[in-house]
């Protein structure tokens, strides 16, 4: 009978996959693990102060995401996103380039969502180049939007202040008059989980939406957090 149980592999080789908030890194699991995530976004903007416990009072966007390794390279993913109702199902294969600290990273997706009502099922794809540093990651996304027809890109910085606790620094480029999407936090790792705090100028949680950019000047808070689980 099958049953999930937390991963037995070390907290080192957690702590050296991918700790960005959305942009898309090489994971380099072993297979048959499963990497799962939880997720919100907070409404509410910190500038609102106690009234609304500093925005965590206002609801929130939320991801709920499951990956699947199926081999060191390779995994499958689902998520639902609250924004839009949407549902993503993708593939992502990740490879190490002739034994250098750089990775390259490529993720496509199908996507069903609703747009003024009306359903929609549409694709995305990522291509990705990640360089690995002795205590640092930077990891770069270009992504495609088939239904609206833009690209962007995406970057996310990594940085190892502890042993268990990096700071992580995000972006996403616009070709709208909106501001960027941004990202700064923190990402605290224990043995299979990684808990990750942010404030972010952005409730959204998709890489289509991200893209898109801002026009709202607050600042809110949000948290994830991911376990790693294997089939026994």
């Amino acid at each position: 009978m099958l049953a999930l149980s937390p991963a037995t592999i070390t907290a080192d080789t957690y702590k050296t996959t991918c700790s960005a908030f959305v942009v898309r890194c090489p994971q380099h699991l072993p297979a048959g693990i499963i990497n799962t995530n939880i997720g919100h976004r907070f409404y509410g903007p910190i500038s609102e102060g106690l009234e609304t416990l500093y925005g965590l009072d206002s609801g929130a966007n939320v991801i709920l995401y499951t990956a699947y390794s199926i081999s060191k390279f390779d995994s499958i993913h689902f998520q639902r996103i609250k924004q839009d109702k949407e549902y993503q199902f993708g593939y992502q294969r990740s490879l190490q380039i002739l034994k250098s600290p750089w990775f390259a990273t490529i993720q496509l997706s199908g996507l069903w969502f609703q747009d003024n009502a009306i359903n929609v099922f549409n694709g995305l794809s990522v291509i990705g180049l990640s360089y690995h540093f002795h205590n640092a990651q930077l990891n770069t996304n270009f992504i495609t939007d088939f239904y609206n027809q833009k690209s962007g890109f995406g970057s996310a910085i990594n940085y190892m202040i502890l042993d268990d606790l990096d700071l992580v620094v995000e972006g996403y480029s616009t070709t709208q008059s909106n501001d960027s999407a941004l990202s700064l936090g923190m990402v605290y790792h224990t043995f299979g989980h990684r808990f990750k705090f942010g404030i972010h100028n952005s409730t959204a949680l998709s890489l289509r939406h991200l893209i898109n950019g801002t026009s709202t000047k607050d600042w809110g808070l949000g948290f994830q957090i991911h376990r790693l689980l294997e089939l026994d």
